[in-house]
């Protein structure tokens, strides 16, 4: 379907930033003496999960008189390519469950959430919360690269040469940024090079799953990876007092699935991207928005 630069640009722009102010005024919200607690809290939190990240990006695609965000019927084999890429996430997220003891993942490893929370209603809503922002992250990001090549124009640059450049360097910075929170807080220093090895091999396996051909301009392939870095700069924290430093780290790890995603979609194999966003989001770093609890 042809559309035009500014309509593609539009899209790009207005997908994620109704996420961010959508997110943003419910954590205000949240934080209110009169917001409830217990199971009204998280069932209110998840019915704005749901309209913010599953309604939002739906309705624009409707606006645009296209039937789906993805574009394309269910393809099992991309699928089980995805689930493939996705484990060396799935293996970071339970290494971190393991070596963390202080809050990065007390409070985000999905294995904690499923032993300790889910034996009551709020537990199960928080699961299904977790469930919503991940598949909210996978159409967001696919409406953002599926939009991505008309919005922006510019020299080509080979699909392959993005993912490892990008992808790596991200997963370094991670590495880093990383190890000096830990430097200054409870978690294990070894956490750093777990998380950026984990993101590391995820874009090789991606760089595989890219034709060897293709190319497209920078600025398009990059697109996925800077809006995820927005948002979680702007919805995951960095406004309302968390540390810089492990928000600039989150925000890292997150660029790089995303970008990863991005090429994925824009190679036209959109469900192998799907696995990807749950995957990461054991940890709630590289969610493509974090969880609103």
């Amino acid at each position: 379907m042809w559309m035009s630069r500014d309509t593609a640009l539009s899209d790009v722009v207005l997908a994620p930033a109704g996420l961010v102010v959508g997110t943003g005024v419910v954590s205000l919200l949240a934080r209110l003496p009169f917001w409830p607690g217990g199971i009204p809290g998280v069932a209110i939190l998840l019915v704005a999960a749901v309209v913010i990240m599953l309604v939002w990006p739906v309705w624009l695609v409707r606006q645009r008189d296209e039937a789906s965000v993805v574009g394309q019927p269910v393809n099992p084999g991309d699928l089980l390519a995805g689930i493939v890429a996705a484990v060396p996430l799935v293996a970071g997220g339970i290494g971190l469950g393991l070596l963390g003891q202080g809050s990065l993942t007390s409070t985000t490893t999905l294995l904690r959430r499923l032993v300790l929370v889910t034996a009551g209603t709020t537990g199960i809503l928080q699961v299904v919360l977790w469930l919503v922002t991940a598949a909210g992250s996978f159409l967001v990001i696919t409406l953002v690269a599926r939009r991505s090549p008309s919005a922006f124009q510019g020299p080509d640059m080979a699909a392959s040469g993005v993912i490892r450049t990008f992808g790596l360097a991200l997963a370094g910075i991670a590495t880093v940024l990383w190890m000096l929170v830990s430097f200054t807080g409870p978690e294990p220093v070894s956490i750093g090079p777990v998380m950026g090895l984990s993101v590391a091999v995820m874009v090789l396996l991606v760089d595989r799953m890219l034709p060897p051909r293709m190319s497209l301009p920078r600025t398009a392939a990059l697109a996925p990876g800077i809006v995820a870095l927005v948002l979680w700069l702007f919805s995951g924290g960095l406004l309302l007092g968390q540390g810089l430093l492990g928000n600039l780290a989150s925000g890292a790890v997150a660029a790089a699935v995303a970008m990863a995603m991005g090429l994925l979609v824009i190679a036209d194999r959109p469900w192998a991207a799907a696995a990807l966003p749950f995957a990461s989001s054991l940890w709630l770093i590289v969610s493509v928005l974090p969880v609103l609890a």
